[in-house]
């Protein structure tokens, strides 16, 4: 939520409204730390020239983008025979090199389209309140805070902390950034025209492909674009006082055909077809030896490599470099770094690439130079060029992966960063061992208490007691939970996780998480001495209250940050990690008590030494939740810092947890928060109605240990696979969740009515017992599984961990609710039957909301990660972008000399 103290938003110019500046406004409307304006000088945005070409690496860019559903099969031309390209000998139209298909998806495979094709697609997806043509760019000034002012030939000015050259080969931005670079005419024009298909497909044997017809140092370039259309395309030497700088001019019919005279038939008939044509003088400059200027321009597309010709290629490498800046900035807003680290970040994965294609460039000249030196006929020039500068070994420039190779970028420089800060050690913490602390923390209270409640009326010899103190235990949660996020929010997490496991010394020195040992004292001084002590029967309820207290702080700390302080991709597992070791300490509770009452073939309660052992594992949570990190102190995986939630006043607390409480998605979850803690009343009451005492210590291992330590660190490791979407993964989880727990509670209600007609108490060498085995351990399956689910639900709307710490108290409250009028059930006596099924119809109630919020309203994990993650640093570029005062000028450039080229 942005508020009076949030940071100021990075304003971001794009100049240019080509295939680069729309892909990197498409990626910038999804950082929410952005405000960004694209200008075009046209006044209808609009593509100049004919076809342009989609190789597999602009396809798959334009998937990420959304953008290739915009693009019908219709609006493209694929040859039928799937070559991606042909070179034939211009004179005798010899078929010298095919290139096949490189793509492994089929609709990655090479095609032609007009450009206009592309640029609607792209345009489609872009804001258009965000879109300003007719904005010619002719001054640009630098102040002292390193801000720029934008000045436009209409009066308009604009103060941004980013400048984005995406205005073609004749950039303006780029001669700001650098004012000695001069670009100018290499003395080749290209000519472009447009035909009907049926004038070129009427020329006989004419190949209907994608293909170039070579000279000596010319060619004619031939393509389908669909829709009753075909392009031609030629390249030619043109003295320079025959060139004008212009883009798109008329030329004569003349000057077109001047060149083709020792051409073939098949290329003379097709200039011949040709009656309205266009020029367009080439021009090229010095190559760059970076991208970025000045901590503040970023040059992309042809503005970022000022070369004649991009290799049938430039729509790729246009949306390749967007792709590259806008991950990078994003990359350094989410570290905390700066704009200018986002920049060279940017700079090392496209600079090199540059200079790769300048090598491949340095080899054709050489080609050239070769050619000329040995005075070739026409056919063996041909021959020549096509084997030196067509060959397969250029064919990568297509293939290349840039999602790839900027992550191996991203990923070292998270490396060196890492390697270089001396303070790394003392101050920056893994989030995993955050982790480790809320699940040891979770094994040793949770976890012991667990294995007590699971061997039933928590190991007493009837449930009346433990069901009074629980229902007191999840009132008070259900109360707490309105309030403890606020708290939780006032005094941070440590604190938080920290009182949850202290408790209330002064009467009891009690540790809690979900329950404290003043409950586990009071149950045992009752078991041990009875009613007619002096504490009576007022001691149970007494530490019922005081657990109730800390428990919901606890677990409020516990969900805040399993929820927010993990990389994004970590936070499933993190979850289910909490509760694999809180249910594996209940197992190794149940072992213990198992061993302790080994020889408790009787229905009662269980040993005295059961209670005082785990009293002592409990007392160890204190001193572990006490180390716990600062989120500031904290470094994820990926490199990435936590968000710090800035607590301002309990007014804006109370208002935010009232924007929580407005939030469609909790109305709709409030029947599943209030069903997921619902059913441990009945799971443990059944377990204390039918068993012996060492059958129930056994059952309570199983149910802990089988279903919630194994099969929940599955859950938690496919909630977090990355290779599948978030809303993906949410489907599918609410989906099999519901199956699987819609068909225990069948066979539940199967063996309930069974064992309704036992008499015998059941004990581990009853036959039955194996029946018993394998419903208590589907009952610890699907109570663990509700858990994780809601928890990781929580964590994928996109709050941010103010509304997080909130919704999880609020969450704590209601799951409260559901325990509290379940014990009351278990406390009125109900009968069993009737308790399963109050447990299967708040499942049934709570479904239609669950599987909602799972299809429907999940978010991507850029969302999310937006919301949990911001930078911390003094040179972060949120605060880069909020500086302000009066501008000193540094530096002014007007567009005067350059002004006839304006913003291609």
């Amino acid at each position: 939520m942005e508020g009076q103290n949030a940071p100021k938003k990075l304003r971001v110019a794009i100049i240019g409204a080509g295939p680069a500046g729309l892909g990197a406004a498409i990626e910038f409307q999804k950082l929410s730390f952005v405000d960004f304006r694209i200008y075009d000088q046209a006044t209808v945005l609009r593509e100049v020239g004919t076809g342009i070409s989609l190789q597999p690496n602009t396809w798959r860019l334009l998937d990420l983008l959304d953008a290739s559903r915009n693009i019908s099969p219709d609006e493209i031309f694929r040859p039928n025979d799937q070559h991606s390209v042909q070179h034939r000998n211009g004179r005798t139209g010899e078929l010298i090199v095919s290139h096949g298909p490189r793509a492994t998806v089929a609709n990655h495979l090479h095609a032609r389209c007009f450009r206009s094709v592309l640029q609607k697609a792209l345009l489609s997806i872009v804001d258009k309140s965000r879109l300003r043509l007719s904005s010619r760019l002719v001054k640009v000034v630098e102040s002292a805070s390193k801000t720029l002012s934008l000045h436009f030939e209409d009066g308009f000015v604009d103060e941004v902390d980013l400048l984005i050259g995406a205005d073609g080969v004749r950039s303006v931005v780029r001669k700001f950034a650098f004012p000695d670079h001069k670009i100018s005419y290499i003395g080749r024009t290209a000519y472009r025209a447009i035909l009907p298909a049926e004038d070129i497909l009427s020329i006989p044997n004419f190949p209907d492909a994608v293909t170039f017809w070579h000279g000596p140092t010319d060619w004619v370039y031939t393509c389908n674009l669909n829709g009753g259309k075909y392009e031609i395309t030629v390249n030619a030497v043109e003295p320079a006082d025959n060139a004008r700088v212009s883009w798109g001019e008329k030329a004569t019919l003349e000057e077109f055909r001047r060149p083709w005279k020792d051409f073939g038939p098949t290329v003379q008939a097709v200039i011949n077809k040709v009656t309205d044509v266009q020029k367009f003088a080439l021009f090229a400059g010095p190559r760059l030896d970076t991208v970025v200027a000045r901590g503040a321009i970023a040059l992309v597309g042809d503005a970022s490599h000022p070369l004649s010709g991009a290799f049938g290629n430039g729509a790729g490498f246009a949306l390749e470099d967007s792709y590259a800046l806008t991950r990078s900035v994003s990359w350094a807003q989410l570290r905390g770094h700066s704009l200018k680290d986002a920049l060279d970040l940017y700079d090392r994965v496209r600079s090199p690439h540059y200079h790769e294609l300048y090598k491949i460039l340095d080899e054709f000249s050489a080609s050239d130079a070769v050619q000329k030196e040995n005075n070739l006929s026409f056919d063996e020039a041909v021959a020549h060029t096509i084997s030196g500068k067509w060959g397969a070994e250029y064919t990568w420039l297509y293939d290349y992966n840039i999602q790839d190779v900027w992550t191996k970028a991203a990923e070292a420089e998270d490396t060196d960063r890492l390697s270089r800060d001396t303070r790394h050690n003392v101050e920056r913490v893994s989030h995993l061992y955050t982790v480790s602390v809320v699940a040891f923390t979770a094994f040793c209270l949770p976890g012991m208490f667990g294995a007590l409640n699971g061997l039933g009326a928590a190991g007493e010899e009837t449930a009346t007691l433990s069901n009074i103190a629980n229902a007191v235990v999840f009132g008070v949660m259900t109360v707490g939970g309105f309030f403890s996020g606020i708290i939780c929010n006032r005094i941070g997490v440590r604190g938080t996780l920290v009182i949850g496991t202290f408790g209330p010394t002064l009467l009891a020195h009690a540790n809690s998480f979900d329950r404290s040992l003043v409950s586990i004292a009071s149950l045992y001084t009752n078991a041990a001495f009875g009613n007619t002590s002096n504490l009576g029967s007022w001691f149970p309820v007494f530490g019922a209250v005081t657990c109730g207290i800390s428990a919901v702080f606890l677990w409020t700390a516990s969900g805040a940050i399993n929820l927010v302080v993990p990389a994004i991709n970590h936070r499933g597992r993190a979850v289910a990690t909490k509760f694999t070791l809180q249910n594996l300490g209940s197992a190794i509770g149940g072992m213990i008590s198992l061993g302790l009452n080994a020889h408790g073939d009787y229905r009662g309660r269980v040993s005295n030494a059961t209670y005082f052992t785990f009293t002592s594992i409990m007392c160890l949570a204190l001193p572990l939740a006490a180390t716990i990190p600062l989120p500031s102190q904290v470094r994820r995986s990926d490199g990435s810092r936590v968000i710090q939630h800035k607590f301002n006043s309990y007014q804006d607390e109370v208002k935010n947890l009232k924007k929580v409480l407005s939030l469609k998605v909790f109305f709709l979850i409030v029947p599943f928060l209030i069903y997921y803690q619902w059913d441990l009343s009945y799971m443990w009451n059944w377990n204390a109605a039918y068993h012996t005492v060492r059958a129930r210590a056994l059952l309570s291992t199983l149910f802990y240990l089988v279903g919630p330590a194994i099969i929940g660190q599955v859950q938690g490791w496919l909630l977090d696979k990355k290779e599948w979407s978030r809303p993906k993964r949410a489907r599918w989880g609410v989906t099999l969740f519901t199956i699987v727990t819609a068909l225990v509670w069948i066979y539940g209600l199967v063996v309930q009515y069974q064992y309704d007609k036992q008499e015998k108490v059941i004990d581990i060498t009853d036959a039955v017992f194996v029946k018993s085995c394998l419903l208590f351990i589907l009952y610890g399956l699907i109570e663990n599984s509700g858990m994780v689910i809601a928890y990781w639900i929580i964590g994928s709307l996109g709050l941010e961990p103010g509304q997080v710490s909130s919704f999880v108290g609020l969450a704590n409250g209601l799951g409260g609710l559901g325990s509290t009028l379940a014990f009351v059930l278990g406390a009125v006596n109900v009968s069993l039957t009737w308790q399963l099924w109050a447990n299967v119809i708040t499942f049934l109630s709570s479904i239609p909301g669950l599987l909602y919020i799972g299809w429907f309203m999940v978010v991507d994990d850029n969302v999310i990660q937006r919301a949990t993650t911001i930078a911390v640093t003094s040179t972060s570029i949120a605060e880069s972008s909020a500086s302000s005062g009066h501008e000193h000028e540094q530096y002014v450039y007007c567009a005067k000399d350059y002004g006839s080229l304006g913003n291609v």
